[in-house]
């Protein structure tokens, strides 16, 4: 399998990462969920996984193939939106597929 390469980021972008891995890590506690590691850029943790808790969209429970729940900003990033408690929710793939036009196999 061969590894992704990450784009280097400069030190602005990375506390930036950091400060939105901390806001998902709270509002992955507040769906229910248990937070876990995900992607690190020199030592720095620039990625966080939510499994289990509740969909913040259907009140579900995240299913196969991950089994996790997927954050979404309602004002996406390139539209001016941030990581934040008002404008980030978690929602189970189905859910954050539908808000993004993906239609299910």
């Amino acid at each position: 399998m061969k590894r992704s390469r990450i784009a280097p980021f400069s030190d602005k972008r990375l506390r930036q990462l950091a400060e939105d891995v901390e806001v998902l890590t709270q509002l992955c506690w507040k769906a229910g969920g248990t937070p876990m590691p995900g992607a690190t850029y020199k030592g720095v943790l620039i990625g966080i996984h939510c499994y289990d808790g509740t969909c913040q969209e259907c009140g579900g429970k995240p299913t196969a193939p991950d089994f996790m729940l997927h954050p979404h900003e309602i004002i996406f990033k390139s539209q001016g939106g941030k990581v934040s408690f008002d404008n980030t929710r978690y929602m189970c793939n189905t859910c954050h597929n539908k808000y993004h036009g993906i239609k299910e196999a």
